[in-house]
């Protein structure tokens, strides 16, 4: 986000700009992940998905906006639920409902747009295999990855109606040091661009955390994003 931004709520005037609200859920979609699973292999950490049927993960979104091109300029934040529930698995392949909503505009607590759920299904790879995935942490690596190790994902995402590439370049830097928490970092290119750290359990890999810093290209000029992500009960 820019740094001379100033980042308070929105008034009621500004969220009549649906461009607005599109562009926070669209983010709010592309910094979540599903659950991963992280083992430990004497050749380095094996990341794969770990799914359970009727498993429901929760997470919290806060996102900041800054599109100065706008008139009058979005600048401000909205609040966003993400929750992901386990429909089906069938061997490596999981059916998987995320609803993604309601909208709200802190410190007012009214709706101003709507939960919008969409069936997907996805391996263990977290590679999507029908509907469009939010892409989190990228398909893994078909290896283990050592800390400091990168590995590289691309797939179509669709941004403002149109479908375009989006890709990323991923570093596992690590486990924390007498805690269970692993840290990837990342960048993104293509259909958004940024950077964020994302921390996951290596007990179960769900996600803990997610801080990015995404622009993405609007009808009406780049649409600045800081996104803050967490896993609530």
């Amino acid at each position: 986000m820019d740094g001379n931004a100033q980042e308070h709520p929105i008034t009621p005037s500004a969220v009549t700009n649906r461009k607005f609200i599109a562009a926070c859920l669209l983010v709010a979609g592309l910094a979540s992940s599903t659950p991963a699973q992280i083992v430990k292999t004497p050749k380095g950490y094996l990341f794969r998905v770990k799914y359970v049927v009727g498993a429901t993960l929760k997470y919290s979104s806060l996102t900041w906006i800054d599109n100065k091109s706008s008139t009058p300029p979005p600048v401000g934040t909205a609040k966003i639920p993400i929750v992901y529930h386990v429909v089906d698995v069938t061997k490596s392949l999981a059916t998987i409902k995320l609803t993604v909503g309601p909208t709200t505009l802190p410190p007012s607590t009214a709706v101003v747009s709507e939960a919008t759920t969409i069936s997907l299904q996805m391996d263990n790879r977290n590679r999507t295999v029908s509907g469009q995935a939010p892409p989190g942490v990228g398909s893994f690596s078909d290896k283990p990855i050592q800390s400091g190790s990168t590995w590289e994902s691309a797939i179509p995402f669709k941004v403002f109606g149109h479908l375009q590439r989006l890709s990323g370049v991923y570093r596992f830097a690590g486990v924390k040091p007498n805690t269970t928490i692993a840290v990837v970092t990342y960048s993104l290119t293509g259909a958004a661009f940024g950077t964020g750290t994302m921390l996951m359990s290596t007990k179960d890999g769900s996600m803990i955390s997610n801080d990015a810093f995404i622009s993405v290209q609007g009808p009406s000029g780049i649409y600045r994003f800081h996104i803050a992500i967490k896993r609530v009960p």
